[in-house]
């Protein structure tokens, strides 16, 4: 076996203070020294094993399809010759609205109404996201067949008669991309309103919308809330239509006795729009009239929640694609439902409205879920798609195995990246993520028992999913855990990894990050060149009174022992220990040197634990510390080093000429001792 030299160097802080002699005072002055080990520029280098990270991977997610709707031929943009008006005041605002030459008005600002009054002419009014304060006012349109249009816009603190109201017949009102609060969005029991893209609106006090009709157009997204705890959603008059068109997501919840929607001639919802209707005192659908025509249709299926009841999933699913139509002869609880058809034969079957608190379709109603988990894959390994499933429900409720479920993506073991898996069942998904990461190890010098040893000594790096690396201590000490084991025949015992040179042997060590393992085996060799020395870790002098008469010798407690021992060949292959002072006695405040001054220590007699006679150098000798260079304290040659030799150190001194200056201070300097492997 080859032994690498190695050379350990160990230092000393030396300290003295030195202080002058005065009635009740005196002058601290102080030096110091610490121990540490180091490794020479004989020690072997280390091998690394250097591994080329796979590329990742960039997933870009599709864009999103946008609905077109038609409300561009509902706002047409203004043109030159059109009466334009940009406001951002309330007297501005209603000169614009009152002034029949004016049609555009762009709103620069956000407006609070402080009068009321009616206009006579068509308006579109532009919000530019600012926000209208009705201020209870009142603002009408007071000419039949008028069409007014009102878009990116919010308005607050809404009247009964809300904004755009009219008791004249073929009045119509566009709105798109509008939020409304106060006690009413919508008054127009004689004219239609058309809702595009987005709309939201709440009322405390009455309906959210009183009108005769009333059109979620195609792609709209609307949500109604009604808090009044007397009054509909949407009705309140025997004339009332609801139309719920293609590609439109509608929502609507009250908390009254009457019906949500209370329609007075006849409410339609199209196939493939989503809708929610909900009440939590009463039913969700009711009319003024008793041969009101309902015609549902839903291309996902219908769901129904009973009246009182809790529980958030439906009491009873219709699948889809499904149509149905029905009469209902009142507006709340004592209605009767007729005529039930639908091409679900369930539906006929259960379907009465007076004991539905809640129908919706879509995915307001399905009772479809998908749960996933994301997931850490250590490179190398094989996904499957177990791995971040969790569980699955259809439409309908019934659980659903994995073979039920459609996957979409797949993650490459072999490559570090992030995969994006998709999980789908019926109308539910769900997306896992899967981590390819990386724990990377190198291979170790040959180890030798009594060696100083780190854990993580065998961990070179971890590579995260992303391709960033971590290579710091502290990192592995945080978040990476170690075990070991030592191997004895056919059985593993653990051990405490801290302590796995203590004794030679046949060792796993396993390094554990994000519940993935890497392990590694290492071979802990039998210990040929031991140092078991003790230096001395500081030598403080103490406190010294400065005179100039007499030399001074100043002695410490310190000792210490050079302690080697040598199994390397049948008689030993030799070694040195060299000592040396790194500069004068330097005070640390002024910077001062103590010229002339000198260490020393003594040496007894160099032992043998085999009981022969040690042939060495370095033996019963006094030996001063030279400054700025190495003094050779002990010397084995090759062939007289088998065994364990101890060599005694003591008597550490200090030696003061009386003549050399000295000012009181805190003085310090560095005594360094270095062990070779070689004579």
């Amino acid at each position: 076996m080859k032994l690498a030299k190695k050379i350990k160097v160990v230092m000393c802080i030396v300290s003295i203070v030195f202080f002058f002699y005065k009635v009740a005072i005196s002058l601290p002055y102080h030096a110091s020294a610490d121990s540490t080990t180091e490794s020479s520029e004989n020690a072997p280098s280390e091998s690394t094993t250097t591994k080329e990270m796979g590329s990742s991977e960039e997933i870009s997610e599709p864009s999103n399809s946008t609905v077109q709707s038609d409300f561009q031929s509902v706002l047409a943009v203004p043109t030159a010759a059109s009466g334009i008006a940009s406001v951002d005041n309330f007297n501005d605002f209603r000169t614009a609205l009152l002034d029949p030459t004016i049609t555009d008005i762009y709103l620069t600002g956000d407006i609070k109404l402080t009068a009321s009054f009616n206009i006579n002419s068509p308006k579109n009014i532009y919000g530019n996201n600012h926000t209208i304060d009705i201020n209870l006012q009142l603002v009408g349109v007071a000419l039949a067949y008028t069409t007014c249009s009102i878009s990116d816009v919010t308005l607050i603190n809404q009247h009964p008669y809300s904004f755009f109201w009219s008791e004249f017949s073929g009045v119509t009102i566009n709105y798109t991309n509008v939020t409304s609060s106060g006690q009413q969005f919508i008054y127009l029991p004689y004219g239609t309103a058309n809702l595009y893209e987005n709309i939201t609106a709440s009322s405390d006090t009455q309906e959210v919308c009183e009108v005769k009709e009333l059109n979620i157009r195609n792609g709209a997204n609307v949500a109604f809330n009604n808090t009044s705890n007397s009054y509909p959603v949407v009705g309140n008059n025997s004339s009332t239509v609801l139309n719920i068109e293609d590609h439109t997501t509608f929502s609507a919840q009250s908390n009254n006795p009457t019906a949500t929607i209370a329609i007075g001639q006849s409410l339609s919802i199209a196939a493939t729009s989503n809708f929610s209707i909900a009440n939590s005192k009463g039913c969700a659908l009711g009319s003024y009239y008793s041969s009101a025509p309902f015609t549902i249709a839903s291309n996902s299926g219908i769901g129904t929640w009973k009246l009182n009841g809790t529980d958030p999933l439906p009491d009873i699913g219709y699948t889809g694609p499904i149509t149905t139509s029905f009469n209902l002869t009142s507006i709340d609880i004592a209605q009767n439902t007729l005529n039930v058809t639908s091409n679900n034969s369930m539906f006929p079957k259960y379907f009465q409205s007076k004991n539905v608190r809640k129908i919706a379709s879509g995915p307001f109603t399905s009772k479809a879920q998908v749960i996933t988990k994301d997931i850490d894959l250590l490179l190398g390994e094989v996904w499957i798609p177990p791995y971040n499933f969790v569980s699955a429900t259809n439409a309908l409720g019934q659980p659903q195995t994995i073979n039920d479920v459609t996957i979409q993506g797949e993650a490459d073991g072999e490559k570090i990246g992030t995969y994006q898996i998709t999980f789908t069942c019926d109308d539910a998904e769900s997306v896992a993520t899967v981590n390819v990461f990386d724990i990377q190890l190198h291979s170790l010098p040959t180890i030798y028992a009594k060696d100083t040893w780190n854990e993580y000594d065998g961990l070179d790096c971890i590579i995260e999913s992303d391709s960033s690396s971590n290579s710091s201590l502290s990192f592995f000490e945080t978040n990476v855990s170690v075990t070991a084991q030592k191997i004895e025949g056919a059985n593993m015992i653990d051990i405490d990894p801290q302590k796995l040179t203590e004794e030679e042997g046949q060792y796993v060590l396993t390094y554990t990050y994000k519940h993935k393992s890497k392990s590694m085996n290492v071979t802990v060799e039998e210990s040929l060149f031991n140092d078991q020395s003790i230096y001395p870790s500081i030598l403080d002098f103490g406190h010294v009174p400065i005179q100039y008469t007499t030399n001074q010798l100043i002695a410490t407690n310190a000792t210490g022992k050079i302690d080697i021992t040598d199994k390397r060949s049948n008689n030993g292959d030799g070694y040195k220990v060299k000592v040396t002072q790194d500069h004068v006695l330097t005070g640390i405040s002024s910077g001062f040197q103590l010229t002339g001054s000198i260490i020393q220590f003594e040496t007894g007699t160099a032992t043998n634990s085999s009981g022969g006679a040690v042939i060495s150098t370095g033996s019963n000798q006094t030996i001063d510390i030279p400054v700025g260079q190495e003094k050779e304290v002990f010397r084995v040659d090759k062939g007289n080093s088998r065994g364990q030799i101890v060599l005694p150190l003591t008597e550490f001194k200090l030696e003061l000429p009386s003549d050399s200056p000295k000012i009181a201070d805190s003085y310090q300097a560095k005594i360094t001792w270095t062990l070779s492997e070689t004579p």
